[in-house]
């Protein structure tokens, strides 16, 4: 610790208590020694009260955690020590406002632990408040969060957009490879979309999409299946773990869905077609098959008179 022309730090208190940051200093047997007006200030603890006692007669949560042994290795090793609020809690019961006492608001802490040369053996204890950092971080966590959530998301519908769907089915058809386990895509298109939007025109068109989008969505069994807008008018649902048999009665139930919430549609009733396929992959299988054969099978669904659910099987 740097002292201006000597000077311990016991003769320079009104120094200490000026400093914006917490300080104590910690005799060997982590009796406190100092305690500056900052501690006192957002522990609610005065200096008198503490001077000559132990931090853990205050602050029982410092038994056995990082900052104990942080303590312990400056006063016997003399090893430095830097606690980040990244990875450690905040130990010590320090607040903004005294009314955060009652809600356990601690203000985070990065806390340095420091030898102090010479003998008897004692350590400084520093403590800065991080809380802009901290909530700096937090919103650029938040943010970046949200904008990679926005270049998986498509705009018009709120669904997986393409890259969300590729990402999506390829991550699926490796795990499903190892383990041993099926996995099922639903081709869905919008019957006669074209005729519908050049009818009712491009705004009542992005409503029909936004409508059967969220028909399907509602309609899902679980937070496992993905429901992606392939594009234009067609739909893409990923589901995990799912047999041919299986997959084909979520198709029904997609497609029933998205016919009735549109019965009473003024501008005309919305049906969908829907092509299913399933398959087992196994190391060499290419992620292409299982992508054609749902699309094979609902250019079979539509070539049969739309609105119906076909599988892979019968349209081979």
């Amino acid at each position: 610790m740097n002292i201006k022309d000597g000077l311990p730090w016991e003769n320079q208190p009104w120094l200490l208590d000026h400093l914006e940051i917490g300080i104590l200093v910690l005799n060997h047997d982590q009796k406190i020694l100092l305690w500056n007006r900052w501690m006192e200030r957002h522990s609610g603890l005065p200096a008198a009260s503490v001077l000559g006692k132990t931090p853990g007669q205050f602050f029982p949560e410092l038994a056995g955690s990082r900052l104990e042994g942080a303590i312990g290795c400056a006063l016997e090793h003399r090893l430095a020590s830097l606690l980040s609020p990244g990875l450690n809690v905040p130990v010590l019961r320090l607040y903004h406002r005294p009314e955060h006492r009652h809600t356990d608001q601690r203000l985070p802490q990065l806390t340095h632990v420091i030898p102090i040369p010479g003998t008897p053996k004692r350590c400084l204890v520093q403590i800065q408040d991080v809380t802009a950092s901290t909530r700096r971080e937090t919103l650029l966590r938040t943010q970046s969060a949200r904008l990679r959530d926005s270049t998986y998301r498509d705009a018009l519908t709120g669904v997986g957009n393409r890259r969300k769907f590729n990402e999506t089915i390829a991550a699926e058809f490796r795990r499903a490879i190892r383990n041993k386990s099926p996995l099922a895509l639903l081709m869905i298109d919008i019957d006669h979309f074209k005729r519908y939007n050049d009818t009712h025109g491009h705004p009542a068109g992005d409503a029909c999409i936004k409508k059967v989008s969220n028909a399907l969505v509602e309609t899902l069994r679980d937070s496992g299946d993905l429901v992606a807008r392939y594009g234009g008018e067609e739909f893409a649902v990923i589901l995990p773990e799912t047999t041919l048999e299986a997959a084909r009665l979520v198709g029904e139930r997609l497609r029933a869905q998205v016919e009735s919430c549109t019965q009473q549609d003024p501008l005309g009733q919305v049906t969908v077609s829907v092509g299913v396929a399933s398959l087992q992959p196994h190391i060499g299988t290419d992620l292409s098959q299982l992508i054609a054969a749902a699309d094979s099978a609902l250019y079979c669904a539509k070539s049969l008179g739309r609105n119906r659910v076909q599988t892979s099987d019968d349209a081979s």
